[in-house]
């Protein structure tokens, strides 16, 4: 499981991918601002799932979250 954000903070995108280094260069393609890696975990479609019904409240659309304190904190425990 893969944590994209842009450079400067805002929007994170909470995925799953094979290649997150792949799936990072598919999204810089379609982003304006520049994006990185923040983190990544070992974890499938059932943990990606069970994060992004934990963080729904602060859904921006699809896979991608506000940087609020709430979802930091949710990564950070993951990350661990």
């Amino acid at each position: 499981m893969y944590f994209i954000q842009g450079l400067d903070g805002g929007a994170i995108k909470i995925g799953v991918s094979f290649d997150p280094s792949e799936r990072l260069s598919t999204l810089q393609t379609a982003s304006p601002v520049k994006l990185r890696i923040i983190g990544l975990v070992a974890g499938g479609p059932r943990m990606e799932r069970a994060l992004h019904a934990r963080l729904s409240a602060h859904r921006l659309h699809g896979e991608w979250f506000t940087d609020a304190p709430e979802v930091m904190a949710a990564i950070a425990e993951v990350l661990q």
